[in-house]
């Protein structure tokens, strides 16, 4: 049976390296990056710069433009908030936003990561080889919470957008804008972190705080979306101009953020097989550790003979993996929100 089981492994190496699968699985990846390419491009369509995508969207005028971006401008110079920031640090900010257990993430990052070390270990029998690959549990974290992140952001997006609506009918009845504020957090069916973003509002004007300072610390919360910049704008400026227009707007603010959901949708939808290979590349990398060194037992020496020049392409593999799937990411949610 052993002689049997040895014949097949023998095969199936043998298969492996033949020139015949080499230049088939060439093919499949340069077929993959022509079909993300492809889809990159057409989705791009639906993502516009801020400027225009304001001027379009809201069919404001010169002035109001330039106050909303010389308000985030100053919101962020006044607290610090760089203009761009790290992969990490956005999905952290993120998780935590959505109701995320920052006790659970760090267990979760831990024992996953020396779950695959120990394994890892087990089949390679090298500790410094163990460390560098089990990185990659980190991509597939940071894919998991993404996903779910992504998940919450577009129901937030969705909730914030009936939550204008009932602002809009609010002020449409004559309310102040406090009452109108009230009406939301006391309205059934609203995302509750959308409550709870209104509802900050609402306590900071009950103990005195200026609309503008209130404006400013939820666009803080919120500046990871654009429209809310604008939001935060458009109330402070139609406060002090006694509110004429203010319902057209928050109609086209609503629009706009029911657009970005659209987006997604049409974005899912295009990806299509892309999607797939995505997922293929994505966990395919971390079942090939396990199970490639199974039929090829000599996988981790080729990488721990080559000592230091080993080690260091076992390094950009594991670099290479991660960038591949952030940049991934990122584009989904730069062509969806066009930002």
């Amino acid at each position: 049976m052993s002689e049997f089981l040895d014949k097949i492994r023998l095969w199936f190496i043998d298969f492996l390296f033949t020139d015949y699968v080499k230049y088939a699985l060439i093919s499949i990846g340069i077929l993959f990056v022509i079909l993300m390419v492809a889809s990159i491009i057409k989705i791009s369509r639906f993502s516009i710069n801020k400027k225009k995508k304001y001027k379009n969207i809201l069919q404001i005028d010169n002035d109001l433009l330039k106050r909303t971006i010389e308000f985030e401008e100053n919101v962020k110079r006044k607290n610090g908030i760089a203009k761009k920031e790290n992969f990490i640090k956005r999905l952290y900010k993120e998780y935590t936003f959505y109701g995320g257990n920052l006790k659970k993430l760090i267990l979760l990052a831990v024992l996953g990561y020396f779950a695959c070390l120990l394994i890892i270990f087990l089949i390679s029998n090298d500790v410094l080889c163990s460390i560098i690959l089990s990185i990659v549990w980190f991509t597939i974290l940071y894919v998991f919470i993404d996903n779910k992140n992504s998940k919450a952001r577009k129901k937030f997006i969705k909730g914030f957008a009936q939550a204008l609506r009932t602002l809009e009918a609010s002020t449409n009845s004559s309310n102040s804008f406090e009452t109108s504020i009230q009406a939301i957090t006391a309205r059934e069916g609203i995302n509750p972190k959308v409550k709870d973003e209104f509802g900050q509002i609402s306590a900071g004007l009950k103990n005195n705080k200026s609309l503008e300072q209130v404006m400013e610390e939820f666009w803080i919360r919120n500046s990871s979306i654009p429209e809310f910049a604008m939001f935060a704008i458009v109330m402070q400026f139609f406060s002090k101009s006694g509110g004429s227009g203010l319902n057209k707007i928050l109609q086209q603010l609503e629009a706009s953020l029911n657009q970005k959901i659209i987006n997604y949708d049409k974005v899912d939808a295009e990806l299509g097989i892309n999607k797939v290979l995505m997922n293929i590349f994505v966990y395919g990398y971390v079942l090939a550790l396990v199970i490639v060194p199974v039929f090829y037992t000599t996988f981790y020496a080729g990488i721990t003979d080559a000592g230091a020049m080993g080690y260091i392409k076992a390094i950009a593999s594991v670099a290479m993996h991660l960038f591949s799937v952030v940049f991934y990411k990122s584009m989904i949610r730069s062509c969806s929100e066009g930002a």
